[in-house]
């Protein structure tokens, strides 16, 4: 399964990994592929149901240092290329202030948040490095919280009566946040200041 969503060069011929179990019974695998000097040419780590936490390629890109993309070319395919590394990333990132080029490995790094209508979802970002003039994604990590459930307002409660609970100060907004169904109190926040303009 995770072979097919990465892009592994023909010199990858060896395949070696590890699996570690962490205390709550979850593991995590550790997958390599090497080319016949046994050097490493790309590294995965992945969960049990195979969704890519990282991927690190140690290709030799050769580059002229003229860049053939723009930074919003490059985004574009950071975010294809992740959404083909964990479909459940897609349509979910938008990219960070905290993006930079690296001049010394002619890389931009871009750090993206995950994002549901329009609100940043705290906890879970993805960072990704690609080669300005290849375009090729060079290193990908994720920190993606996948049992977090992102109810929106609709439908859970109206807007007056959310706004009501709020003005009797007859529980606090973490209480609110959990009689909504929001796992996350920054969250509903920022979702209901969006929503509605109330704060």
């Amino acid at each position: 399964q995770v072979k097919k969503k990465i892009d592994l060069p023909k010199r990858a011929v060896n395949f070696s990994y590890d699996v570690t179990t962490d205390e709550n019974g979850d593991n995590t695998w550790y997958l390599s592929w090497s080319d016949k000097e046994d050097c490493t040419v790309v590294e995965v780590t992945c969960d049990k149901e195979a969704r890519i936490e990282s991927v690190y390629w140690n290709v030799e890109n050769r580059t002229d240092r003229r860049f053939h993309y723009s930074r919003e070319q490059l985004v574009k395919i950071c975010k294809k290329e992740i959404a083909k590394l964990n479909t459940e990333m897609k349509g979910n990132l938008r990219v960070t202030d905290d993006s930079w080029y690296n001049y010394g490995s002619d890389e931009y790094y871009f750090e993206f948040e995950r994002v549901k209508n329009d609100v940043p979802v705290y906890g879970s970002n993805v960072s990704a490095s690609i080669n300005t003039s290849t375009g090729k994604i060079t290193s990908f990590s994720a920190d993606w919280d996948y049992d977090l459930v992102l109810p929106s307002l609709k439908g859970i409660k109206t807007e007056k009566e959310a706004k009501k609970l709020i003005r009797t100060n007859q529980y606090t907004f973490a209480e609110i946040s959990d009689m909504l169904g929001f796992d996350n109190q920054h969250y509903f926040s920022k979702v209901f200041k969006k929503t509605t303009n109330f704060s």
